[in-house]
């Protein structure tokens, strides 16, 4: 997630877009892994243990794209760097995940089914530059058993191990 101001003006945007479009709100965030296997105490021993090999790293948003499915409406794309490609991986590893998905890290903005058409307006409307960088410092869990983010929990946040 991000923090501080970078937090507050992408909060701004999803919930204007929120309200404007009659979309569920939930906080800014890019998923870096989920659907995770095992119960909570399992799920908690492998997010620390996958806090502790990797190092904080920097989130580049990059430019405005959609997709034809609920949780990938409208986003900003994460630029794909090694820091974050290899957290997905050792993620993955970690809890084991023999998912083939490809990993495709962005912020959403948007949560909804709308038409393409609608979507190219928002972003041809939105006109500004929404190329953001923050710095990743520890790693959240959160239950999401419902596609309605009022439904998510905050479990516990994973403070990420800076080695000299």
């Amino acid at each position: 997630m991000p923090s501080d101001k970078i937090y507050d003006h992408l909060v701004t945007i999803i919930k204007g877009f929120s309200e404007k479009y009659e979309g569920p709100f939930f906080e800014p965030h890019v998923t870096l892994f989920g659907f995770l296997p095992g119960t909570q105490e399992e799920i908690m021993a492998h997010c620390f243990a996958l806090a502790k090999t990797l190092q904080p790293f920097d989130i580049r948003l990059t430019d405005l794209g959609y997709q034809d499915t609920y949780f990938q409406c409208l986003y900003l794309n994460v630029d794909g760097t090694a820091e974050t490609m290899e957290a997905n991986s050792q993620a993955r590893r970690i809890f084991q995940s023999s998912r083939s998905s490809e990993f495709t890290p962005h912020l959403s903005l948007l949560y909804g089914d709308y038409p393409t058409a609608f979507k190219d307006q928002i972003i041809s409307s939105l006109g500004k530059d929404l190329r953001f960088r923050f710095d990743i410092t520890e790693i959240h869990l959160i239950r999401a058993e419902s596609e309605d983010p009022k439904q998510w929990t905050k479990i516990q946040r994973f403070q990420l191990v800076r080695n000299s």
